[in-house]
């Protein structure tokens, strides 16, 4: 089901604009300026540029009353008659309030939405604002605004779950064990005594000795 088109006035933020005399709807795109290896995907050298949105509009101090504006519409006049003009809702007049809240609008730094009959625009910041002024613009509020889209992003968190490392097995103190006995053998072959001869042989007993002495076993 197609959506109706938009037919009443520009609107920035809450800012109706009595009068748009020109819009200009801009997009771009960044190319790298290196080469591109064949068979890569091309979309990753080519980065779309934030929309850009100027208008240049008038706000009267003396607009034509939202009745006769609404009947024009409904019958598709392209001339209204006045009969009836809107009271100012302020003292400085409509001009001057809306000059005021296009500031408000700059110096607040936060994303607007902007809607024309040609398109609207979500998270739109004012970038600029111009008022020129002449002997024709009298009490009128003319200007031009300049509009660039912010993207917005969000983050989103995971939580990652790590395994804890295994506790390792507590030493179990056993105590100081005993030491093995190293047992001096009582008899040595007579096939030994005539090798090495009863000198070796009372040699290598002295050297067992020496040994289970060190060890704290005796001699």
């Amino acid at each position: 089901m197609a959506t109706e088109r938009y037919t009443g006035p520009t609107l920035i933020g809450d800012l109706a604009i009595d009068c748009t005399v020109t819009e200009t709807h801009s997009a771009s795109s960044t190319v790298t300026a290196h080469p591109v290896e064949s068979g890569s995907d091309i979309t990753d050298h080519i980065r779309p540029e934030p929309l850009q949105l100027s208008i240049t509009g008038i706000v009267s101090d003396t607009p034509l009353g939202s009745k006769q504006i609404q009947r024009a519409i409904d019958i598709g006049g392209t001339s209204v008659q006045v009969t009836q003009q809107e009271t100012p809702t302020s003292a400085t007049g409509f001009g001057r309030a809306a000059w005021s809240k296009l500031e408000e609008i700059l110096a607040a730094a936060k994303p607007i939405k902007v809607v024309t009959r040609d398109k609207t625009y979500e998270s739109m910041a004012l970038v600029s604002l111009s008022v020129p002024k002449d002997a024709r613009t009298g009490g009128a509020f003319a200007f031009s605004a300049q509009f660039k889209q912010v993207r917005i992003v969000f983050n989103r968190s995971t939580k990652v779950v790590v395994a804890k490392a295994p506790k390792s097995h507590k030493k179990q103190d056993t105590g100081k064990q005993p030491t093995a006995e190293l047992e001096q053998p009582s008899n040595y072959s007579s096939e030994a005594r005539d090798i090495a001869g009863d000198a070796g042989v009372d040699k290598a007993l002295g050297q067992i000795r020496d040994i289970r002495s060190s060890l704290g076993l005796g001699r």
